[in-house]
């Protein structure tokens, strides 16, 4: 019996090892299956393969839920995997970090890496994946130079499929669970809006939301790179008038969303304001396949010239739906109408529209354009030339947080970011890619006094003024 005892022992140690390892491995298993749904954006040197990962969040419907996104440079990396601070890298010591100082890992920022992330429409009724890609080429670009005071960029994307739900939970993962400094490139118009009290609650900060919805300009936590919609509708409002003194006879084709429903409202008034006495409403669905019984009603009430505030696909198939019919006014194509498939259609109904903007997006003579149009290009080989006024704003906003972020040092956090983003004064991104931004109100954020430029549509050939107008 003695001598039994011992091997007795070893079988219960043995299998007691055996358990503890089937239990450890399952843990390890679990950690990495989440792992590999959380993707962040590790940029490596610039020129690799690009891929987008696609992957379904925890506890989401791989159907239809919000799903993360990055571009990535070959080799990938996860997203749990160690980053080297850039600085050593280069050469340079890293210096220590205090994380008391900074806000420690639960507030985005660690020694190496500081991390962001975003919530964008990458798919469903209306998908902007330029967006996506104009941010994730800046910050690569930024880990490519140096990083943010010697940290690393984690950038990570996910997609709301333009949905308001799926947008606010996409904002609550990211700061509860990626546990991120802040939402920077969003494209989110109805789900930005929506968190905003969860947001303001919890003092989370977002540089850009959609720059459409008015609650956006209304927060102390939202930040975009533009006017507010009554502002830029007044813009747009000023453009009417200059470039068509002669049409008065205008029709408004709005879709039917909240924001769209304001700006047909504020457009109205300022014309009205301005002289004009001849002015109709057209309402339409984000979803309406074809424009024809629209082009007939404009036809009849005998519109001179329209204002568009529909998305690039509508106003595709409203040229198409014009030119079927051989119906040309004038036309103001709206801040949508800054996009590949307006600019490259090639019918007469398009023809000799103008289009907003607030930034130099298609000015190439310009010194911060073209530098913004090399960083894309370089990680995104000709998407430049695919940007829509979006994702120009997106990758305004992630130039903006970069150079607050540099400005601040080892203070960054949270709350000093929020602070230095209500003092910017006159601040230019890439030296004039839009007008000087200055924040006046830390409680509302819309640019002062607002700015914009624009540029006629001539075939595919584009002519832009060379300064921005103040009205």
């Amino acid at each position: 019996m003695e001598n039994r005892r011992p091997q007795t022992m070893l079988a219960l140690l043995m299998a007691c090892f055996l358990a503890l390892s089937a239990i450890f491995g399952a843990i390890v298993a679990t950690h990495l299956n989440d792992h590999n749904v959380r993707v962040a954006l590790l940029g490596g040197t610039g020129g690799g393969t690009v891929a987008l990962d696609q992957g379904t969040a925890p506890g989401a419907d791989p159907s239809g839920g919000a799903a993360p996104v990055t571009a990535r440079t070959t080799p990938a990396r996860a997203a749990s995997a160690p980053v080297q601070d850039v600085r050593a890298s280069r050469g340079a010591s890293a210096q220590p970090v205090n994380p008391a100082a900074v806000g420690g890992a639960t507030t985005g920022i660690t020694q190496d890496t500081i991390r962001l992330g975003a919530t964008i429409s990458l798919s469903g009724v209306v998908p902007f994946p330029d967006v996506e890609k104009a941010v994730s080429a800046w910050f690569r670009h930024v880990n490519d130079t140096g990083g943010i005071n010697g940290r690393r960029v984690e950038w990570t994307a996910y997609d709301d499929q333009l949905d308001a739900n799926k947008g606010a939970a996409n904002l609550q993962r990211l700061f509860e669970q990626d546990h991120v400094l802040a939402a920077v490139g969003n494209w989110s118009p109805f789900g930005v809006p929506k968190a905003i009290p969860y947001l303001e609650a919890h003092r989370y900060p977002v540089i850009m939301g959609s720059a459409i919805d008015e609650s956006e300009f209304r927060s102390p936590m939202v930040w975009n790179p533009g006017a507010n919609l009554e502002r830029q509708v007044a813009m747009e409002c000023d453009l009417q008038q200059r470039a068509f003194p002669d049409k008065r006879r205008v029709g408004i084709i709005y879709v039917d969303t909240g924001a769209t429903i304001a700006a047909n409202r504020y457009f109205t008034q300022c014309l009205q304001q301005h002289g004009y006495t001849d002015i109709q409403s057209f309402e339409v669905s984000l979803a309406q396949p074809d424009y024809t019984g629209t082009v007939l009603q404009l036809m009849a009430a005998q519109r001179d010239s329209i204002y568009l505030l529909v998305e690039n696909k509508s106003q595709v198939r409203l040229f198409q739906a014009m030119d079927r019919q051989q119906y040309y006014p004038a036309v103001n194509g709206d801040l949508a109408a800054d996009d590949p498939a307006v600019r490259d259609y090639v019918g007469r109904a398009a023809d000799g529209m103008v289009v907003m903007s607030e930034f130099r997006a298609r000015q190439d003579t310009d010194t911060s354009v073209q530098r913004m149009k090399s960083i894309v290009n370089q990680y995104f080989p000709g998407e430049f030339d695919q940007l829509t006024f979006w994702s120009q704003a997106a990758f305004i906003s992630a130039v903006m947080f970069t150079d607050v972020a540099r400005q601040l040092g080892p203070a960054l956090n949270r709350e000093s970011l929020v602070a230095a983003l209500n003092a910017l004064h006159g601040y230019t991104p890439l030296g004039g890619l839009t007008p000087p931004i200055t924040y006046a109100d830390p409680n509302a954020h819309s640019i002062i006094p607002g700015c914009y430029t624009y540029w006629y549509k001539r075939g595919t050939t584009f002519t832009a003024p060379s300064s921005f107008m103040c009205p």
